[in-house]
């Protein structure tokens, strides 16, 4: 892991936000994927569970300038898993099945 500098641009695995139809992507660095598809966040849920929990276990050792604006609950929850104190939860808590109907 390493900082994220000043001005750096921070970005995010289009697999995650619960696509509908696949598109074509270019690959990025250490990943050869091409693709990204509807079904990507549980296919890759284990990795990039794995990746989290490496993050979360540094939350409370480097400066977090947007503590103030995380409500005080979800603080709390992030310092017991950097401590160890708590299992993080799996990044599938934020897949939707669009199969399944909602009222």
């Amino acid at each position: 892991m390493v900082d994220i500098a000043a001005g750096q641009e921070i970005t995010n695995d289009y697999g995650f936000f619960n696509i509908i139809e696949p598109f074509d992507c270019l690959p990025e660095a250490g990943c050869s994927r091409t693709r990204v598809m509807p079904d990507d966040l549980l296919r890759c849920a284990p990795e990039w569970d794995r990746l989290l929990a490496a993050a979360y276990a540094r939350f409370d050792q480097v400066t977090q300038p947007l503590a103030p604006v995380i409500k005080p609950e979800h603080l709390a929850s992030l310092n017991l898993i950097a401590r160890g104190e708590a299992p993080p939860a799996s990044i599938l808590t934020c897949y939707f099945d669009p199969t399944t109907t909602h009222a």
